[in-house]
């Protein structure tokens, strides 16, 4: 089981601090006892996981549920309008129809899933109009995930015992902005059977530093475990799910596993007509920074993110 940790009391130890220096803010939270707990328990959920749960994340319910909801009038559209705002291969924005995507894996036949990618003031971005709220939706959306991610680069430089603790959020600076890759993600799974050998989403590993996903109740996420079977995750009511990426995980020298999994949504739901829905944030550090072996290992050889990012879009299908 996936564990669950409630991180309000670091959140509220990081608003009680205030201040403008972060550092400062966050080495003198990190001293409450309180904070050191829930850093020992992400430490030891994501070491053994890759992945965990947080509740009391302070991301707002209707900021949340709007996204959900703007993003479901858009999917139910007609696909020749969707079509309009299509996404290229190495154009990390817009709209993925059906069957368009295959991830880090070696099947022949794309995901059953649609998809739609979003980053603030990218030059690239069309947002459909026949969806009036989806652009506010989704603006409000991402910035509730920036601000989320940071404060648990905060939560996990900690967890690491890092000098400056801050480290982590330090090479996230530029989030929504020029010389960063961060991408917020719409996910929509509709209700139609499968081909052979198809998967609604292919197992593979995210590929930046952390991701974060709020997902609906259907189900369907699996991760696979170290008896190397996949076992399905269930959903926690409000909470949002962390996953460690392939950068964190080279940052760490293996210390915390970017984990694969895979999206396998059960029979009788799509049976019952049941769409799926999640919305992810994948943090990517900024563009220049270059990532090392934090212990000083050098167990992988150093790189920059943006040339590591891009081997990882090489190699995936679109």
């Amino acid at each position: 089981m996936i564990p669950t940790v409630d991180i309000g009391a670091f959140l509220e130890a990081v608003q009680k601090e205030g201040g403008e220096n972060a550092e400062t803010v966050v080495s003198l939270a990190q001293n409450q006892p309180e904070v050191k707990k829930i850093a020992r328990i992400v430490h030891d959920a994501i070491s053994e996981y890759g992945f965990c749960f947080f509740t009391n994340h302070r991301v707002p319910e209707n900021v949340l549920d709007r996204a959900f909801s703007t993003s479901k009038q858009f999917y139910e559209l007609d696909v020749k309008v969707k079509e309009k705002y299509a996404r290229g291969h190495l154009d990390c924005h817009g709209w993925s129809g059906l069957e368009k995507e295959m991830l880090l894996n070696d099947r022949k036949i794309g995901d059953m899933k649609e998809s739609f990618n979003f980053t603030p003031g990218a030059p690239t971005v069309m947002m459909p109009n026949e969806v009036p709220d989806l652009i506010q939706s989704y603006d409000d959306m991402f910035h509730s995930f920036q601000e989320l991610s940071l404060r648990v680069f905060d939560l996990i430089g900690i967890a690491l015992e890092l000098e400056d603790p801050t480290l982590l959020s330090k090479t996230h600076k530029l989030i929504g902005q020029k010389g960063n890759h961060t991408t917020m993600r719409s996910l929509y799974y509709p209700p139609y059977p499968l081909k052979e050998g198809q998967l609604h989403c292919g197992e593979h590993h995210d590929y930046g530093s952390i991701s974060l996903l709020f997902m609906d109740d259907v189900g369907g996420l699996q991760i696979l475990e170290k008896d190397g079977e996949y076992h399905d995750v269930t959903p926690v009511p409000g909470a949002v799910m962390i996953f460690v990426g392939d950068m964190l995980q080279r940052w760490t020298a293996d210390r915390y596993p970017a984990t694969k999994h895979r999206v396998v949504i059960p029979t009788r739901v799509m049976e019952q007509g049941r769409t799926r829905q999640s919305m992810a944030f994948f943090c990517v550090p900024d563009d220049d920074t270059l990532i090392t072996c934090l212990d000083g290992s050098n167990k992988y050889p150093p790189v920059t993110a943006y040339d590591r990012l891009m081997s990882i879009f090489a190699a995936t299908k679109y």
